[in-house]
């Protein structure tokens, strides 16, 4: 039904801005048919293409129809290259019956940069536009990869005109601003998905509505058209160019009655005062009505009439769309005058580069955003094609807002005002809700078929969702960052808590996002492309049960979580978000979120730039803002950024919906007050060497053929690499066996001052101030940097002219002489990059800066590599200088620390350790210590200040007490942890070492492990993880410069348990060993501890003391016994045993034990042979398998036994033994 009725007529769209559709009639013709009801192009300079564009309800004709303008090739229409066979006149061509196109591939530059393809028009006389029409052929394929955008621009200036680009064969970038055009607007390529058909052909076409339109004679149409190789290689690949083009306007229109101005322009956010016009009426003439299209405005209410001055009110001027509204003034004689006001979200004077969007009643958000960001595309994922095609087809029908629907404006009663309400639509946990994520929903990418209705071959329940506010490029880059830009954002957020952010994967609301044109393949060494489209920072909703707002900064290495907000904290309140940005690969941001509810403020900044640079970005003081061309891995090249790249803020819901449960539930959040604000552009990188230009300096002389080789790659001698934005190679290169540079990746200056030393000098381009440097190394061997400035500000470019400088080194010296020292001498690794903070101590200004860095091992012996320096960047910086002279004096009985003054500081922080004590203003000279402050070693201070070059917030390098008559080393004391135990520690330990100085500030503590290892500066405990005997030596040096005596504490670990060997009879005891009672054991315990050796050992049987080589008589106790041994060393390490044996009673043992007791007397008289009688039957009859018989005759031995008048012959410890094992065997026999 509702194609029928779409093929019938074409509804106006109610909420977008960027078409206005009237109800027309469609001839289907038989060379052509219009797809699911877009405009008949056969008739497109004629009646069919002006009724689509309702010409009548502006006045706005096609100025380009037959009857009105007839193209003539270099007298009104003029191309900057053309095919023979396809002129730039044919660009007017309609129906799908021709088209101009480029001349050949040569149009694109070869090194992939932008180049155009201009037609420009000579309308005859000033017209006022206010809307385009253009068509791709279908012979042109990928028109998205072959154009970036289309861009209008317009002049009344004849030498405009006669600059602008005719047909060559050649690439041509016309500087439009330089030649007198201004930018109208432009469109990205992104909307040309629509199309119509000819013949079977789907030829993409696209409009532009100007909401301020403009008036101009002359107009040029640029196609920005960038290439990678196969644009230049294929002329098919290379293809570009229109049809069916079409401008809208009409002719500019003198008002009878004049106003004064008759055009002025309003700032939805900074308007201090109502907008006015001063008519000049005629005698007895009098202003009777204004109207606004069929409005008529209400007197006194919508505006104020004082005499002849008419004055909007700020309510009725805050309900107003933008773009430019038009009011028309009646009079009771003479014809109305029109009085037309711009309504823009840009600010005025010093905020012109500031937009700002709120939510307007009854206006479309897409006429808010578009109109501020001069885009018809502010909401990627609702694009202008899927909302158009919703209306056309669905007509007055609740769904005809299904993609809208996306972005609404709501009132908020907490604000009192209308906000912007961003929803996603869910699929459900079991895809129930398909049709809700289809209708209306991008797709990502997807394509609204007007066969069906809805939209096609979308992504929005397999892949991703996106809705997401964002400006768009355009040749005046007002609202997208580019390299060296200053920009901040603010909003203000509405993010409720709950389960519709449960999902396991991604869920941002806020991205700052690269766009780079770098096509992949394009570069030396192979490029993958990957920067474009990379977040640079990220919004999100991080966890399911429990959830947080988090802040990820996203580098090469990965994500780095800056912020992180339990999102309950912050559940349906109204956040207000201020992000401040340097755009550069090395920049700076800082974040504030205030709560609107509870007042809570939740900051992330990141002063410091003085730190070894330990995990590549989460607390450095420089930010990578910035995105170069990435190989495989995300490694950024070292090449600039492309020439198209920019980064754009975006606002909105772009979330997973990759399975699971992800995109399973609908998610909204609210926006106002989003504001784009451009601060400044030009600015220097933090690193003020980056990008500057750096010369391999010094000797040659006991260089290896590899050094030399790298310093004769380039006019550099390979310095340039230590400024050209590579931090680190990611690769850990082998360096023991090198016989040429790419065995190393070149990414390495290696320095040629011998076998471990080499020198550079970095030009800053002119004088600049600076105080900190950091060095960047593939290995961990620099031994110390020496630092030197030149006064010579002359232009020098080649290391014999640098080795003819005059170089001072700075004041800052160790007692080695350089100006930084690692406390190395002899160590260092190549499998670890190193990183090392240089604090000049104070400000220098100079161009050239020379550094002499040198390794503490190392060889360049042969195809060794291990001894040249191999450092990979050097960064400087103009952090503010550390508090000078810092003294400490008596104030009672407290302490009071001095230093210099300093004009140039914003204030100072004072520390204790990690703790900050007292923010001071600027212009403090001292500070008096807390009474319980009594070791001033830990007390330091740093100053604060903005960087002019970068605008980066920074705090110094830490200074430190220093008192000048002090001349006493500090004291180190260690402490082992945990506590000896008779000297040894038999678990993993450390050793705190504290060290403190009665008046100067500590500058450092170093310690080493035995007697080959090199020294290290103490930055924690020490850890002792494996057995053996340490030799700890440790000193501390103070700021005055005293060294201690060096300490040497011995710790000893063992966590060994002894070992021991337990013999019976010689013979190792085994466990369930078995022994006949009638023989003694002996016992035999050996103990063993290798390191603190055996502190005790004990040995018990069945609970009762035994000493070790005691001989055991267990006759008469049958049965299961226990040993146990319990043993411990020195360091209190225990072994804990048992081993358990078994004795048994036998006929023979008897026999024995009846041999042995009657020759001790102990069993004698007639008895002895009663005994022996018994036990030999009952031997005899168990020889013949009668246990029975054999028990009787053992009960038989009992009764002997216990014959009383025997009782003189056996003692009473004899009968008890033999009883018990009589007993023994009767119990064994009578069970079998």
């Amino acid at each position: 039904m509702f194609k029928q009725q779409v093929q019938k007529k074409i509804v106006s769209s109610v909420l977008s801005f960027a078409l206005a559709f009237s109800f027309i009639n469609l001839s289907v013709l038989p060379a052509a048919t219009v797809h699911a009801n877009t405009p008949d192009s056969n008739q497109l300079n004629s009646s069919v293409t002006d009724a689509v564009y309702n010409p009548s309800a502006t006045g706005s004709v096609n100025l380009l129809a037959p009857s009105r303008f007839t193209p003539q090739a270099g007298v009104n229409l003029k191309v900057s290259s053309e095919a023979a066979d396809h002129p730039g006149v044919d660009a007017l061509r309609s129906g799908g019956s021709g088209y101009w196109r480029n001349s050949s591939s040569n149009v694109y530059r070869s090194n992939y940069s932008p180049s155009l393809l201009a037609l420009t028009l000579d309308l005859g006389a000033p017209k006022t536009i206010d809307k385009l029409y253009l068509e791709i052929p279908n012979t042109i394929a990928n028109i998205q990869s072959n154009a970036t955008r289309f861009e209008v621009y317009y002049t009344n200036d004849p030498n405009s005109w006669a600059s602008a680009p005719t047909a060559s064969d050649t690439a041509n970038n016309y500087n439009w601003k330089a030649n007198g055009w201004t930018l109208a607007g432009g469109t990205e390529t992104e909307g040309l998905w629509s199309y119509v058909t000819y013949n079977g052909q789907q030829w993409g076409y696209d409009t532009k509505t100007f909401l301020y339109p403009f008036t101009a004679r002359y107009v040029m149409i640029n196609t920005v058209l960038v290439g990678p190789s196969d644009k230049r290689a294929n002329d098919t690949s290379s293809m570009m160019g229109i049809s069916g083009l079409a401008i809208y306007g009409k002719d500019s229109v003198s008002n009878p009655t004049a106003l004064v101005p008759a055009k002025d322009t309003y700032s939805t956010w900074d308007q201090v005062a109502p907008k006015s016009t001063n008519i000049s009426l005629a005698s007895g003439q009098t202003l009777t009505s204004i109207t606004k299209g069929e409005i008529t405005l209400r007197s006194n209410i919508d505006y104020l009439l004082a005499g002849s001055t008419v004055t909007f009110t700020l309510p009725y001027l805050a309900k107003l769309p933008l773009g430019t509204n038009e009011f028309t003034f009646h009079f009771n004689s003479g014809n109305p005058s029109i009085f037309a006001l711009d309504v823009t979200a840009r600010g005025y004077g010093s905020n012109d580069k500031t937009i700002k969007m709120n939510a307007i009643d009854g206006t479309s958000p897409y006429n808010i955003l578009g109109g501020a960001m001069g885009t018809d595309e502010p909401v990627e994922g609702v694009t202008k094609r899927i909302r158009d095609g919703y209306h056309e087809f669905y007509g007055d029908q609740s769904k005809a807002t299904a993609a809208d629907d996306h972005i609404q404006s709501i009132w908020d009663s907490t604000l009192q005002k209308n906000v912007f309400k961003v929803l996603a639509n869910g699929r459900g946990l079991n895809n129930e809700f398909l049709d809700k994520v289809r209708d209306g929903e991008y797709g990502h990418k997807g394509v609204f078929d007007r066969n069906l209705g809805y939209v096609v071959d979308g992504a929005a329940i397999t892949d991703r969702q996106r809705i997401e506010i964002r400006p768009s490029e355009d040749s005046n880059g007002d609202f997208v960052a580019y390299d060296g830009d200053l920009v901040s954002y603010e909003w203000l957020w509405n993010i409720p808590d709950g389960n519709q952010w449960n999902q396991s994967n991604f869920r941002h609301i806020f991205q700052l996002k690269a766009v780079n044109r770098q096509a992949p393949d394009t570069l030396p060494g192979g490029n993958n492309g990957g920067e474009n489209g990379a977040y640079i920072l990220a919004m999100s909703i991080s966890g399911t049960n429990s959830r947080d707002l988090v802040v990820n900064h996203n580098r090469y290495d990965g994500d780095k979580t800056m912020m992180r907000i339990p999102l309950k904290e912050i559940d349906g309140h109204w956040i207000k978000v201020e992000l401040n940005a340097l755009i550069s690969d090395s920049g700076w941001f800082t974040i504030k979120i205030t709560d609107g509810v509870t007042g809570k403020v939740y900051t992330y900044d990141s002063p410091d730039v003085y730190q070894v640079f330990t995990n590549k970005g989460a607390s450095d003081g420089t930010k990578d803002i910035w995105r170069r061309p990435e190989r495989v891995g995300g490694f950024e090249t070292e090449y600039p950024a492309a020439f198209d790249q920019y980064l754009r803020p975006k606002w909105g819901i772009y979330r997973s919906s990759a399975n699971g449960t992800n995109s399973a539930y609908d998610a909204s959040l609210q926006l106002a007050d989003i504001t784009i604000s451009k601060v400044a552009t030009g600015l220097s990188s933090v690193n003020l060497a980056l990008n500057k230009k750096a010369y391999n300096v010094g000797r040659a002389e006991g260089a290896n053929p590899i050094q030399i080789q790298s310093a004769m790659t380039n006019e550099y001698g390979n310095a340039n690499k230590l400024t050209n934005g590579v931090l680190e190679d990611p690769t850990k290169w082998n360096v023991t066996n090198v016989t040429s540079l790419n065995q190393i990746g070149n990414y390495s200056w290696l320095g040629t001052d011998g076998e471990r030393k080499g020198s550079f000098v970095i030009d800053l381009g002119q004088a600049m101030d600076f105080s900190q440097l950091r060095l960047f190394a593939k290995s961990t061997r620099l031994k110390g940097a020496t630092v030197y400035v030149s006064d010579d500000i002359g232009n020098h470019t080649s290391a014999s002219e640098f080795d003819a400088m005059t170089f001072k080194q700075v004041d800052r010296q160790s007692a080695q002489g350089y100006t930084y020292t690692t406390g190395s001498n002899n160590g260092g690794t190549d499998s670890e990059d190193g990183s090392y903070p240089i604090n000049l101590g104070k400000t220098y200004h100079s161009r050239y800066i020379k550094v002499t860095v040198e390794n503490a091992s190392g060889s360049n012996s042969g195809t060794d590599l291990t001894g040249p320096p191999r450092l990979t960047q050097v960064q400087v910086f103009n952090a503010p200088t550390p508090p000078q002279n810092l003294t400490i004096e008596a104030n009672g009985s407290a302490k009071m620390v001095k230093w210099d003054t300093d004009d140039l500081s914003e204030g100072y922080t004072v520390y204790n350790g990690a703790a900050v004590l007292i923010d001071l203003p600027a212009g403090a000279t001292s500070y008096t210590l807390p009474s319980g402050i009594t070791d001033v070693s830990k007390v330091a201070i740093r100053s604060k200040g903005t960087d002019p070059n970068s605008r980066k917030f920074m705090i110094s390098a830490p200074a430190l007490v220093v008192d000048p008559q002090d001349v006493t080393a500090p004291k180190t004391e260690a402490q082992i942890e945990p506590a000896l135990r008779n000297g040894w520690l038999n678990t993993d330990g450390s050793v705190v070492l504290t060290a403190h100085d009665d008046l100067s500030a500590l500058a450092k503590t170093e310690y080493k492990l035995g007697d080959n290892a090199e020294w290290q500066t103490y930055a924690g405990s020490i850890a002792l993880k494996n057995d053996g005997v340490y030799r700890l030596q440790f000193h501390s040096v103070d700021a005055a410069g005293n060294i201690e005596e060096t300490k040497e504490l011995s710790v000893q670990i063992d966590k060994t348990k002894p070992v021991f060997v337990l013999t019976a009879n010689g013979e190792p005891l085994a466990e369930g060993a078995v022994f006949s009672d009638d023989r003694p054991i002996a016992l035999l315990l050996n103990a063993n501890d290798v390191l603190s050796g055996i502190a005790s050992q004990e040995l018990s049987l069945d609970g009762k003391r035994l000493d070790s080589g005691a001989s055991i008589d267990l006759a008469g106790k049958p049965g299961l016994h226990t040993l146990n041994i319990v043993i411990a060393d020195q360091a209190d390490n225990k072994t804990d045993a048992s081993v358990r044996f078994t004795i048994i009673a036998t006929p023979e043992g008897m026999s024995n034990l009846i041999d042995r007791y009657a020759k001790a007397g102990e069993l004698k008289g007639p008895l002895v042979n009663q005994l022996r009688n018994s036990l030999d039957l009952a031997l005899h009859q168990l020889g013949k398998g009668d246990n029975d018989k054999a028990a009787k005759h053992m009960q038989d031995f009992l009764k002997h036994l216990n014959n009383i008048s025997m009782a003189d012959n056996v003692s009473e410890t004899v009968k008890t033994i033999l009883a018990a094992d009589a007993n023994a065997l009767i119990e064994l026999w009578s069970t079998k």
